[in-house]
């Protein structure tokens, strides 16, 4: 797919690839969600480096999404986001993962949860929050 877009979808552990997984079972996944788990064993600087590793080479269009705001995986969302450019946001769930992937523009994509924060879909903008501090 020439317009795909990628996910990165930053975690504490593997429920993040779970989560994935199974929603690539049950409804299919027309966009490149790749999962980066935060391993107990790992380094915030090794952590930054694997998923860095895969943001080198990714469009200009991937989104960066964890799944605890404030954390580690949000934290390095607003890094790399900056770095590169990217959008970053924080409310990793199963609704969040279906509105991503029923979109083919990230605009929209932002928009869309952006404008749900009032109802079931909460999502933070990384990189907006971090540029109020």
């Amino acid at each position: 797919m020439g317009n795909q877009i990628w996910v990165a979808v930053l975690c504490h552990g593997n429920w993040g690839k779970e989560l994935i997984e199974d929603i690539k079972k049950l409804f299919g996944l027309k966009n490149k969600f790749l999962v980066f788990p935060l391993l107990p064993n790992m380094s915030v600087e090794e952590y930054r480096e694997e998923v860095e590793k895969v943001l080198k080479v990714a469009p200009q269009n991937t989104i960066l999404i964890s799944d605890l705001y404030g954390g580690t995986t949000s934290n390095t969302a607003i890094y790399l986001g900056i770095k590169y450019n990217l959008n970053a946001i924080s409310g990793l769930s199963f609704s969040v993962i279906l509105e991503i992937d029923k979109e083919e523009k990230v605009e929209k994509i932002l928009e869309v949860l952006f404008l749900k924060q009032n109802k079931n879909v909460i999502c933070v903008n990384l990189i907006e929050e971090f540029k109020k501090i």
